[in-house]
């Protein structure tokens, strides 16, 4: 029995899934965030107080919001640009049909049909499933979207690829 789900890909629902994703991966680089975030502003506090330099103890403490800030600019910016450049994903509906064997994505200008095996891993946080081809292509699946079989049916598939492709590695 086919499982389906359809993505809206607008603004709006481009930069809530750009930012899902990106918590997802600092969740899953959570040392890179401690280093960034927590160590390198501690070191520049410690420093400033051992030295009794006011603009160092500033440094350190603005830093981590400095960059919360700067990131949140960065995301809307590139969400911003892809739909301006790339006229064909802005308001476009992805339909996607979940087969036992293969699933199958399609859209006002593009139908295609894979293998689970195309997918090397499945990423999923709490609003969306990440499935990922490669490296830098992903395909945005709304849980908002989806019934509570094919909820099931991801995060089984989810255990499946994402356990398999970890003893090719």
């Amino acid at each position: 029995m086919p499982y389906e789900a359809d993505f809206f890909c607008d603004y709006k629902g481009l930069k809530k899934a750009t930012r899902a994703r990106l918590i997802t991966m600092l969740k899953e680089y959570w040392w890179l965030f401690l280093l960034i975030y927590i160590a390198m502003p501690g070191k520049l506090i410690i420093s400033g107080i051992m030295k009794n330099n006011a603009s160092d103890i500033f440094a350190g403490a603005s830093a981590p919001i400095f960059l919360i800030v700067v990131y949140a600019f960065v995301i809307d910016f590139s969400v911003r640009r892809q739909v301006k450049t790339n006229k064909a994903l802005g308001n476009l509906n992805v339909h996607y049909t979940f087969n036992e064997e293969d699933f199958e994505w399609t859209s006002p200008k593009v139908s295609a049909r894979s293998n689970y095996s195309a997918i090397y891993r499945i990423v999923e946080d709490k609003n969306f499933f990440f499935l990922k081809p490669s490296a830098r292509q992903i395909m945005i699946v709304p849980k908002e979207n989806c019934s509570s079989e094919l909820i099931a049916f991801l995060k089984n598939k989810k255990t499946e690829i994402n356990c398999n492709k970890k003893k090719m590695l």
